[in-house]
């Protein structure tokens, strides 16, 4: 785990960037969605 655990992070964190980024396309599936509209 020492040595793959940054790599493993890394990998994870992009997914989480893609799955929100890929999100946008689709509109009122985004959970933050709800949360910006109520802030703006």
């Amino acid at each position: 785990m020492a040595c793959h655990g940054i790599t493993l992070l890394r990998v994870s964190r992009g997914l989480v960037f893609l799955w929100f980024g890929a999100l946008e396309f689709f509109p009122g599936l985004s959970p933050a969605q709800d949360l910006a509209g109520r802030m703006i």
